[in-house]
């Protein structure tokens, strides 16, 4: 029993060294070799036969190299009686994320090769849907498709806001038969609107500035001294006066003293030889302007008060000009468009006395205002912003090389407004 089984152990050691395998790995990979396919969805029969072709083969110098099997782009295909299978149009053989080997078993000599395999995954055609065009999906059909995954999959706060846009949607095709309805009643409503030109001549009329005549020939004639200033407001100036004060006693004649434009222009008057009355009546006049724009409206006694050396006449006027008393009240106020009428009528003044060239300089830092904002008021009345001429130079005297820097604000005729700029169209 002993050599029985050393027999049988001698046996076994010797089978073990015959059937013993050597594993060895294939470098060269210049020939067709094994693939690693799958299919995601369709299988097709084990008798489907499948053939190996090369995308954009490059020739190689040596006509004796074989370009490298498993990164040469290789596409597999085949074809049953109604589909069609070949390597995905998006897949890249030649980086794949990881790398397959099959081992080829040789039984003569027990010799197992590793063999580099590429990786395919195969997609389908169906032969019958060739001929057909895929249907276009439209913008409607997506957002049926998106409020349905919302619906089913989506957030309570998701499923609000697709019912909120499907309560909002507008019906379109509920208003096709009322289209031509809201067209006629559109075209009723909008038949007597305004043209540009129109409307550019109704804004004009309603300019918060003194009448004015559009067929003026010249500078003086488009504002009238009577459209501004009224004879009975300027026959109760008090002149005599004046005329009787002193020299250094005649500012103090002014109702208002700190403005250093009627005080400049009180001087050059008493400097002819013999002033004009009505320009004295005037400055009188802008004097009574300014201490108003400055004085309580609302309390008629204190107004009277303040006013003191201006005449009754003068006050009733400024007040029926400028002033507004509200409903079921006695006192008075000037609004804003009350306050922007009352500059306009004195910057009219102002172009009177300057022969409609007025330097805005000095007339905003009596006012308190920017130098900006006096131009635009002069602009309400139709000025030009711009330099003097040598004629403006000869006719307001004034030497070729003063104030070459300054623009002043000039009247011309024909005068124009400043357009109304309309909102541009979308």
């Amino acid at each position: 029993m002993t050599d029985s089984t050393h027999t049988k152990k001698r046996k076994r050691d010797t089978y073990e060294e015959d059937d013993r395998i050597t594993l060895s790995t294939s470098t060269a990979c210049s020939a067709v070799g094994p693939m690693v396919v799958a299919f995601p969805a369709l299988q097709p029969t084990q008798s489907t036969a499948f053939k190996c072709y090369v995308k954009d083969r490059k020739a190689s110098t040596d006509d004796s190299t074989i370009q490298d099997f498993t990164s040469s782009g290789v596409v597999i295909a085949g074809e049953t009686e109604s589909v069609e299978f070949h390597t995905g149009i998006d897949q890249q053989p030649n980086a794949p994320s990881c790398q397959y080997m099959i081992g080829v078993h040789d039984k003569t000599t027990h010799k197992v090769t590793l063999r580099h395999a590429p990786f395919h995954v195969l997609t389908r055609d169906v032969k019958a849907l060739r001929s057909l065009d895929p249907i276009a999906t439209g913008s409607q059909e997506r957002l049926q498709a998106r409020n349905l995954l919302g619906e089913a999959f989506g957030s309570k706060k998701a499923k609000q806001a697709i019912r909120a846009m499907e309560r909002n949607r507008v019906d379109v095709s509920a208003m096709e038969g009322v289209a031509n309805h809201l067209q006629d009643s559109i075209e009723a409503a909008t038949w007597n609107l305004p043209s540009r030109e129109a409307a550019k001549v109704a804004a004009d009329e309603n300019r918060p500035i003194p009448r004015y005549n559009v067929h003026a020939k010249s500078s003086d004639e488009v504002y009238a001294l009577h459209d501004i200033v009224s004879e009975t407001e300027l026959n109760s100036v008090p002149l005599g006066r004046l005329m009787s004060a002193p020299e250094d006693q005649r500012i103090a004649w002014l109702p208002y003293t700190r403005s250093a434009w009627i005080n400049q222009h009180l001087s050059n008057e008493f400097n002819e030889r013999k002033p004009k009355m009505s320009n004295l009546k005037i400055l009188f006049y802008i004097s009574s302007m300014f201490l108003f724009r400055k004085a309580p409206v609302g309390d008629k006694a204190r107004l009277q008060k303040r006013m003191s050396s201006v005449p009754n006449e003068i006050i009733e006027g400024l007040l029926a000009k400028f002033a507004e008393r509200s409903r079921n009240s006695t006192e008075s106020q000037v609004t804003t468009q009350g306050q922007t009428l009352l500059l306009t009528y004195m910057f009219a003044l102002f172009l009177r006395l300057d022969q409609y060239a007025s330097e805005p300089t000095r007339i905003a830092a009596d006012l308190s205002m920017s130098v900006p904002n006096t131009v635009t008021h002069f602009k309400h009345l139709g000025c030009k912003h711009e330099f003097l001429t040598s004629a403006d130079r000869t006719r307001l005297g004034i030497g070729p090389a003063t104030d070459k820097e300054l623009k002043w604000c000039i009247l011309r005729v024909p005068f124009d407004f400043p357009r109304q700029r309309f909102p541009k169209r979308k």
